[in-house]
């Protein structure tokens, strides 16, 4: 089984271990959302590694990010309706999400000098 397909059976049983009985649209958004921070907690998302990127502007040259990070994915949570829909072999999915704050630090190197 590939590791993709391992990760949504994860959720898919973390899903049903932790839904509530009720079916109001409440119960369903404090599932998901239960699901969504269970899962970061699993995958060990937060904080989670950024590649490094390469910045070329035509007046200052070129800057490398280096040692990204970004932080507060933990606070993940569903803010409106999500749609998934698996039709002729291929899924897609619509999936409103919200964070409290999310912390992105890299470090910057203008040309090799640190700014």
């Amino acid at each position: 089984m590939h590791l993709h397909k391992e990760i949504l059976l994860i959720f898919l049983l973390l899903g049903l271990a932790y839904g509530s009985s009720g079916t109001t649209a409440e119960s369903y958004t404090n599932t998901f959302t239960r699901v969504l921070r269970l899962g970061t907690k699993y995958l060990k998302l937060d904080p989670m590694a950024l590649p490094n990127q390469v910045l070329d502007f035509s007046l200052f040259g070129r800057v490398l990010l280096l040692e990204g990070s970004v932080s507060g994915l933990s606070s993940i949570r569903q803010t409106g309706t999500n749609l998934i829909r698996a039709e002729n072999g291929t899924f897609s999915a619509s999936i409103d999400l919200g964070t409290e704050q999310l912390h992105v630090n890299y470090t910057a190197l203008d040309n090799g000098r640190q700014i």
